[in-house]
């Protein structure tokens, strides 16, 4: 039995869900799967699915986060001030080895990798992107271990990832093919997305490591559970339910464009639903207070809460993203389950567009501030058009098979 160790980052984020989707095909093609993610409580190993899962500690930060969750008052609000305060300090000194932000935090995924090796022997190791940091332990392993197969799995590209504070997009760009450069030398195969292609293509035709380049997609089109709850508690019962899951990084989405098209839509009983974290809150708050039409606001909550959600949502409502490297996974989740779904279009080259433009039941409203009316009155025509319809899985999933964890497993099985 072949044996894959995968380097995951934290085990709520968007990449991991996609993970578990790889993985349960994985499992179902005879591989013995083992992934290390980070994680303060419960044991230090434990099996999920199949999957063997090993914990190691997430970064400081992130550690004092979930920590004030628990410590409200006062001495928490001034430590929180204080770390945010430190760990800007602290960015600002690793500058120039930027996206490097947690050089234990790589280090301890680096020495789990060792740890489990001596047990399991692995074959492949697999490193997710994001974070920065399980590329580094993949890379660093594979130079200890050369006769394991290492993988790079490229949800976003390195080299084209949203800009920091403090730095261009030139640099940003120049400092990640630098390490792309560096981190893919030893890689037998690195798995990037389809919305990539054309970055590589312009920026890396002439690396040695271009023609191990594979191109898949975001792997999160799959049959939804047929055994779903019959309803959500999120959801507002007797009400169009227009739902958007996910977070939304303010320098990468911005959610205005939609929020000000649900505040002007007609049709009655509309309610939009949100559940995720955004980076820029107030946005969200005044937008619920100025809208003519509810807008509900949640917390992040667990992916079978979403589940339930999306099996229960009316329209689905993607934010489009301001960079054109970045395809959100939430889109192939979203029509897995066939419904209608809602996308803004900051850029013309939103990497979303390609998509939706193959799903049957999609609007795509490119985000012009003169043209509100109009597109309001487009999304009311839609919403009252296509409420109730879906579209048949089978045919989406060939017509998107890059999309689908088979693909991805098919990588796989070539490379023993």
């Amino acid at each position: 039995m072949r044996k894959i160790l995968i380097l995951l980052g934290s085990e709520w984020s968007p990449g991991s869900i996609c993970v578990n989707a790889v993985i349960g095909e994985l499992i179902d093609r005879g591989y013995e799967v083992h992934c290390v993610v980070n994680r303060l409580e419960g044991p230090a190993e434990r099996n999920i699915y199949g999957a063997v899962i090993h914990k190691i500690l997430p970064p400081l930060g992130v550690r004092f986060s979930q920590w004030k969750l628990t410590h409200p008052g006062k001495t928490a609000k001034f430590l929180h001030r204080l770390v945010s305060f430190l760990r800007r300090i602290k960015l600002l000194m690793l500058l120039p080895v930027w996206p490097l932000g947690f050089p234990l935090y790589s280090r301890r995924f680096l020495k789990e990798a060792e740890k489990l090796h001596r047990r399991f022997s692995f074959d492949l190791i697999l490193s997710v992107y994001s974070p920065f940091e399980t590329l580094l332990a993949g890379h660093r392993f594979k130079k200890r271990h050369p006769e394991v197969l290492f993988v790079p799995y490229m949800l976003d590209a390195l080299s084209a990832s949203g800009v920091p504070r403090f730095m261009s997009e030139q640099a940003t760009v120049k400092k990640g093919l630098a390490w792309e450069h560096r981190l893919f030398s030893n890689a037998d195969r690195i798995v990037i997305m389809e919305s990539m292609t054309g970055h590589y293509e312009r920026f890396a035709a002439n690396e040695a490591y271009y023609e191990r380049l594979i191109t898949l997609g975001i792997p999160l089109l799959l049959r939804p559970f047929e055994n779903g709850a019959e309803s959500s508690p999120i959801l507002l019962p007797g009400k169009i339910n227009l739902v958007y899951t996910g977070s939304i990084p303010y320098n990468i989405r911005k959610p205005e464009y939609f929020l000000e098209i649900f505040s002007l839509l007609k049709i009655p009983d509309c309610v939009l639903t949100i559940i995720g974290y955004c980076t820029n809150p107030k946005v969200l708050r005044q937008s619920k207070d100025r809208s003519k039409n509810p807008i509900r606001i949640f917390d992040p909550v667990s992916h079978s809460e979403i589940l339930d959600v999306l099996a229960n949502a009316d329209i689905f409502v993607n934010i489009g993203n301001n960079t054109p490297h970045m395809i959100p996974s939430k889109i192939f989740e979203y029509m897995s389950y066939g419904k209608p779904i809602i996308s803004t279009c900051p850029i013309p080259d939103e990497p979303c567009i390609p998509y939706l433009r193959q799903y049957p039941l999609a609007l795509l409203l490119s985000e012009d501030f003169s043209q509100t009316e109009r597109d309001a009155r487009a999304a009311d025509l839609f919403i009252s058009g296509s409420l109730g319809k879906t579209t048949e899985f089978d045919a989406l999933s060939s017509k998107m098979y890059k999309n689908t964890p088979q693909a991805f497993a098919d990588v796989i099985d070539k490379l023993f």
